[in-house]
C-alpha cells in the first residue's frame, strides 16, 4: 500500500492511496493517467512484521508444496497464493515476491519478512540449496499441523479445569460477600462466640467488602507486571522455566512436552540436510524455553568439539533418558534421522495418553478442592450456631 502525491493534466495537487505492491508499478499506473508524481510513501500495514500463525503457515506450506510438486515457478505459486490467502498473509507473500523479483533468494526473501521462525527459515534454505522444496514444504505442513493440534488439544483439555477453578473463586468470594455478612449479624445479635477458623473466615469477608476495588487494581497490576516480564525479560522467563521443572507432577509433563517439539524439529531439519549442531540449536529455540535452550545450546558446544551426541545432550537431564539413549543409537548406527522419527511417533502417542489421563486426575482433584473448600465454609460457620444450640 503506498500514498502518493501526483498532479494530474490540469496541474491539479491530488492525493491517491494505491494498493499496489511496487514503485514501479505506480509509475506506469500515473503514466497510465497522465499523473506527474511527486512524493511516494509506503504505508506500513498493521500486518507487517508479525509472526504468522501456526495454522496460517500449515496451510500456506501445504499449498506452496503441492503448487511446487506440480511444477509452478516460485513467482506464479506466490501470485496464486496471494489471491487465495487472507490479509496478513497475503501481505507477507507480496513481500516474498517483491524480494524474488529483484533477485534475492528464496531464503533471504522469506528471512527479510519476519514473520517466519528461524526453524522455518532453516528449513527453507536446506530446500533451495537441495533443490528439494517441495519436499521441505510438505515436511513443514506435516509439523506445523501436528503443533497446532498439540496446542487445540492442550487448549481443549485445560478449557474445563479453568471453568472448575473460576467457578469455585466466584463461589468462594460470593460466600464471603453476601453470606458470611448474615452469619456475622446473628453472631452479633446472640453474643455467640466465634472459633479461629470462623474469625478467619470474617476477617477475609471484611477485607474483600472493604478494599475490593484496592485488591481488584493490586491483582491487575500484579498480572500486568508478570506479564510485560516476560515479554521483555529472558532472565525472569529462565527463571520460571527453571522453577516449573522442580514442580512435583508439572516436571513430568513438561519434560514430555518439550521432548516433544525438540525431537519434532530436530528430526525434520536432519532428514532436510542441515547440519547436526545448526539442528539441535535451531530445535531448542523451537521449544520457547530459555531455560533449557541455554542448556542444549552448552550441550552443543561439546558436540562442536567433537564429542558424541548423545553424550553431550546427557547434560540436559529434562531430556528423558530414553530418548538419549535412542539418539545415542542412531547415531552409532548411522541412521539417526530413522531413529527420530521413531522416537517422535512414540513421544507423540505418549504426550496424549498422559494428557488424557492427567486431565481425569486434576478435573476430579478439583472438584474435591471445591467440595472441601465448601465444607469448611460451611462447617466454620454452623459450629458456633451449634455450640450456641447446645449451651442453652
Amino acid at each position: 500500500m503506498y500514498k502518493c502525491i501526483v498532479y494530474d493534466e490540469e496541474n491539479n495537487r491530488r492525493i491517491l492511496k494505491l494498493n499496489i505492491d511496487t514503485e514501479d508499478e505506480i509509475y506506469s499506473y500515473a503514466d497510465k493517467n497522465k499523473f506527474k508524481v511527486v512524493d511516494i510513501k509506503e504505508r506500513k500495514s498493521f500486518f507487517k512484521c508479525r509472526k504468522l500463525k501456526n495454522k496460517d503457515v500449515k496451510v500456506f506450506s501445504k499449498e506452496m508444496s503441492i503448487l511446487l510438486k506440480s511444477g509452478c515457478e516460485i513467482s506464479k505459486i506466490l501470485r496464486i497464493l496471494i489471491d487465495e490467502s487472507n490479509d496478513k498473509v497475503r501481505v507477507v507473500l507480496k513481500e516474498i515476491l517483491g524480494d524474488i523479483e529483484k533477485g534475492n533468494s528464496i531464503k533471504s526473501s522469506f528471512e527479510n519478512t519476519k514473520a517466519f521462525s528461524n526453524f522455518y527459515i532453516s528449513m527453507i534454505a536446506a530446500g533451495e540449496l537441495s533443490g528439494n522444496l517441495d519436499d521441505v514444504m510438505d515436511k513443514l505442513a506435516t509439523y506445523y499441523d501436528k503443533e497446532n493440534k498439540l496446542k487445540n488439544k492442550i487448549t481443549s483439555i485445560l478449557i474445563y479445569p479453568a471453568i472448575l477453578i473460576i467457578t469455585m473463586i466466584i463461589s468462594f468470594v460470593f460466600i464471603l460477600i453476601f453470606l458470611i455478612p448474615n452469619f456475622e449479624d446473628i453472631y452479633a445479635d446472640n453474643n455467640i462466640k466465634t472459633p479461629g477458623l470462623t474469625k478467619i473466615l470474617i476477617c477475609l469477608s471484611h477485607l474483600l467488602r472493604d478494599d475490593l476495588l484496592l485488591i481488584m487494581i493490586g491483582n491487575l497490576l500484579l498480572i500486568g507486571g508478570l506479564i510485560y516480564l516476560k515479554k521483555s525479560s529472558n532472565k525472569f522467563n529462565e527463571m520460571i522455566n527453571k522453577l516449573v521443572f522442580k514442580l512435583p507432577v508439572v516436571n513430568t509433563y513438561m519434560k514430555l512436552i518439550i521432548s516433544n517439539k525438540f525431537i519434532k524439529a530436530l528430526s525434520i531439519l536432519i532428514s532436510s540436510g542441515v547440519q547436526i549442531v545448526d539442528s539441535i540449536e535451531i530445535s531448542s529455540r523451537v521449544m520457547s524455553n530459555e531455560y533449557i535452550y541455554e542448556k542444549i545450546c552448552k550441550a552443543n558446544e561439546f558436540i562442536k568439539k567433537g564429542n558424541s551426541i548423545g553424550d553431550s545432550l546427557k547434560t540436559v537431564e529434562e531430556l528423558p533418558s530414553l530418548l538419549l539413549s535412542m539418539i545415542a543409537i542412531g547415531e552409532e548406527s548411522g541412521r539417526l534421522d530413522t531413529v527420530l522419527d521413531t522416537v517422535t511417533d512414540y513421544y507423540e502417542n505418549e504426550l496424549d495418553s498422559k494428557l488424557e489421563i492427567g486431565t481425569k486426575y486434576f478435573e476430579n482433584f478439583i472438584t474435591l478442592l471445591i467440595g472441601v473448600l465448601v465444607g469448611i465454609v460451611v462447617i466454620s460457620m454452623m459450629i458456633p450456631m451449634f455450640d450456641a444450640v447446645s449451651a442453652i
